[in-house]
């Protein structure tokens, strides 16, 4: 009986913080695709560059120093173009798989 109410304790406690990892996990990754799908129309650079830009200004806004702006618009660059290729990568993953499963599901 004490194993089951530890159990039960457990799962009462930890439930929130696993739902809120899943729900985080789900919105970044929409956040990736819909970022990757803009991509495809506007271009890779233009997308890129404008979310550095965006991300340089919060970074400068937070208080980093604008002596580092040359070398954060770098890496920002760099962590922006393999966001929107690691979106296309989910893309085409969950893509594949809905084809997949929708054929199997159509011609048995």
């Amino acid at each position: 009986m004490w194993t089951f109410k530890q159990v039960l304790t457990f799962i009462r406690f930890a439930s929130p913080h696993a739902f809120r990892l899943i729900f985080s996990a789900l919105g970044r990754s929409i956040w990736m695709v819909v970022l990757s799908v803009i991509a495809l129309f506007r271009g890779l650079g233009v997308t890129s560059d404008h979310l550095a830009e965006r991300w340089l200004e919060e970074a400068l806004n937070i208080g980093f120093p604008p002596l580092w702006e040359v070398q954060l618009r770098a890496t920002f660059r760099i962590l922006a173009r393999l966001t929107i290729i690691l979106g296309w990568a989910l893309l085409l993953f969950t893509e594949w798989h809905v084809v997949n499963y929708t054929l199997r599901w159509i011609f048995g």
